[in-house]
């Protein structure tokens, strides 16, 4: 992750939202997996909580 010190000094055109990354996801198995690598990647960040997922099969369609 790259993160930027903001110091109050940046012009008013400064674009702080994240870049949108979209992957090519295969199966639900390949997407399981990324879901458990960022709350993983979320649980060591967040310290004092953390977030246990559930994630249900008949909810993550793949749109055609």
């Amino acid at each position: 992750m790259l993160f930027k010190t903001l110091t109050g000094d940046e012009g008013e055109d400064l674009d702080l939202d994240a870049p949108k990354i979209y992957e090519p996801i295969e199966s639900y198995e390949q997407l399981s997996d990324r879901f458990k690598m960022f709350q993983s990647q979320y649980n060591e960040v967040v310290r004092g909580s953390q977030m246990d997922l559930v994630f249900f099969k008949v909810h993550i369609q793949r749109e055609v």
